[in-house]
């Protein structure tokens, strides 16, 4: 459910006041943005999502006040409290170029636009049924130095989604131009084999997720050794389990791919600790 107030540049707005225009993020998807779990009104792992954000935004070459982080994090906790999100929830953080051009911008200043939206469950919990999942046709990945980024140009994933609808799975897998497995439509992939955790390197084309690498901490404390490596569609047919992480639902265990199906007893202890 929508909230009543929006932060855009420091300002506490009413939803029907609020007015963007045709600005840099409209026109181009020039900017980028990020999706905070809320439990009990608290955002979940919000420094590394704004440091996530404010690297993209140095490689964007976006100009920002020194003190961003600060100022961001004490206007979304205002957010919060002023929309009563106090439960379950999502703050979404948008940032975009100021100013107007063509390809070529009249500023590289930033602007930026805080939400919230109410979810009905608190915490993070485990999908009850595992997920049906196959391969996307439609759509592959080719790697570069923007495909870790969390842009406001999600087409591929856009796209992967429609397809994901038509063929009546829960998910479906990216591959990249060396047929490997990069992620899913909104989330990174991590398979176990013989108790070793494994999830695509960010080379592979997969976004930098910051559940991704909040499950590569915590790995070695529920007895499993982590490591990024390229994965096959070999490999996930030899895999024990399967799952996805995002920063919204946490964990979601795949129950198959084709005729293959799988455990989620890894996936239970890592969603404890999450």
């Amino acid at each position: 459910m929508s909230q009543p107030y929006y932060c855009l540049n420091g300002q506490f707005i009413e939803k029907e006041k609020l007015s963007l225009g045709i600005n840099r993020a409209f026109k181009f998807g020039d900017g980028l943005f990020e999706t905070v779990r809320l439990v009990n009104g608290q955002a979940q792992n919000f420094s590394d999502h704004i440091e996530r954000l404010t690297e993209g935004m140095k490689f964007l070459k976006l100009q920002f006040d020194e003190n961003f982080d600060k100022i961001i994090q004490l206007e979304s906790e205002q957010l919060i409290r002023k929309n009563k999100q106090f439960k379950g929830g999502v703050l979404r953080i948008y940032v975009y170029r100021a100013g107007l051009g063509k390809y070529t911008p009249q500023s590289n200043q930033l602007e930026y636009l805080i939400e919230t939206e109410e979810l009905s469950e608190n915490n993070y919990n485990l999908n009850d049924l595992g997920l049906r999942i196959d391969l996307a046709e439609s759509v592959s990945i080719t790697p570069s130095k923007f495909t870790q980024l969390k842009s406001l140009n999600a087409l591929p994933y856009v796209m992967a989604s429609i397809e994901k609808e038509k063929r009546l799975f829960d998910d479906l897998l990216l591959l990249n131009d060396d047929q490997q497995l990069v992620e899913a439509t909104s989330s990174n992939i991590f398979l176990v084999k013989k108790n070793e955790l494994l999830t695509p390197p960010i080379s592979s084309g997969c976004l930098s997720g910051v559940m991704r690498k909040r499950i590569l901490q915590i790995a070695s404390s529920v007895g499993l050794n982590s490591k990024e490596s390229t994965i096959s569609v070999d490999d996930l047919l030899e895999a024990d389990e399967v799952f996805l992480t995002n920063s919204i639902s946490g964990i979601r265990w795949v129950g198959a791919f084709r005729k293959k199906r799988y455990f989620h007893n890894w996936a239970k202890k890592l969603v404890e600790k999450i």
